[in-house]
């Protein structure tokens, strides 16, 4: 999820609960917290798998994160009664508002598609519950008009905090609602993938980054080929499935098959498609195609083929795969309103 929306969930609870008691200082101790698991992006690489793999990691364990709210909320309560004469908010207040500020990052995490591993260290997986996109505009929405509320001076404060108490309702709702959303594509997607062949090992629903009433059914079968379709709530026909078959190559399967092959799995959710030329061997995200191209993808990597033969050595793909940001918008449009998949059927239909 957006920095952005982390900041405004967090002066959305400060103001729902703690600033009456804590004062002013209570909301930039909140936005710190509520950033505070994002410091794994300073710390790790994202040019590197190893780096990317330890991003959205340790630093979003609920343990972790629980266990540090006590003393960040005590240096909190320090500094408060220092700079003030009067006592104001109690110790225990502090570790309310640290823990709820703290834990809020990993919590909305999950219920993105590149998911965290929150239950660091008892186990490494990450969980990801495709609820709704890392962008998502119809969340951050009520978050962002009662943050811009609560930072209004001579706004009622009770009003103030009703409303914010209203928001994080309101958002909580929508992660409900949407995931059910994720759950009625990914049995529609299997009921049609079956009819046309497919058996789907595992499938998810994605949600895309603006696109909230969109969402990109990906599916793996036995043999690992893929199959999607790209749903939305205002098309009344099915999507137009797309299958991406991968044929048995041994370079293909050196790469799968290596260490940082499987690195690249894990961090995909085993999502995975292959491009090859005769320069170079591609894995792609298969999560997050374009809507352009939807067997391309925002995050891929490159083994380089040499002239001998061999391997070289894997690198995170830097290279601009889409033809443009507003191609990109303008095909989204069409596929939210149904446009796109009316278009191509009538057209298969006529030929």
């Amino acid at each position: 999820m957006d920095a952005i929306t982390h900041i405004f969930l967090a002066l959305v609870i400060t103001e729902a609960g703690f600033r009456k008691s804590l004062g002013l200082g209570a909301i930039f101790f909140a936005i710190f917290c509520a950033l505070l698991p994002d410091v794994d992006y300073v710390l790790y690489s994202n040019q590197t798998l190893i780096g990317l793999s330890e991003q959205q990691g340790w630093t979003h364990s609920l343990i972790l994160l629980t266990a540090i709210s006590p003393a960040l909320a005590g240096v909190a309560w320090l500094i408060d009664r220092w700079k003030r004469q009067e006592k104001r908010g109690s110790y225990r207040t502090w570790i309310h508002l640290a823990f709820w500020s703290l834990i809020s990052h990993p919590l909305l995490e999950v219920f993105t598609p590149r998911g965290t591993q929150i239950l660091y260290p008892m186990t490494k997986q990450r969980y990801a519950i495709d609820a709704i996109g890392t962008i998502d505009l119809l969340y951050t929405l009520p978050l962002a008009f009662a943050a811009f509320l609560s930072l209004q001076t001579k706004s009622n404060r009770r009003a103030s905090r009703w409303v914010s108490r209203f928001a994080l309702l309101i958002s909580t709702v929508y992660i409900g609602v949407s995931y059910g959303y994720s759950m009625y594509i990914i049995q529609k997607a299997k009921s049609q993938f079956l009819q046309i062949g497919f058996t789907p090992r595992q499938i998810r629903a994605i949600p895309p980054i603006f696109f909230s009433p969109i969402r990109r059914a990906i599916a793996i079968d036995e043999k690992g080929n893929l199959m999607m379709a790209t749903y939305s709530i205002f098309s009344s026909r099915p999507p137009i499935s797309s299958q991406k078959i991968i044929e048995p190559d041994p370079l293909i399967e050196q790469v799968l098959t290596s260490e940082q092959g499987e690195r690249f799995f894990e961090l995909t959710g085993n999502f995975v498609t292959v491009a090859k030329t005769k320069d170079e061997i591609r894995l792609l995200d298969a999560r997050y195609g374009f809507f352009t191209n939807p067997w391309e993808s925002s995050f891929s990597v490159t083994v380089p083929i040499q002239p001998s033969g061999k391997l070289g050595v894997l690198q995170i793909d830097d290279k601009k795969r889409y033809n443009s940001i507003d191609e990109e918008f303008h095909a989204g449009w069409q596929i939210m309103l149904g446009k796109k998949e009316y278009e191509n059927t009538e057209k298969d239909e006529i030929q």
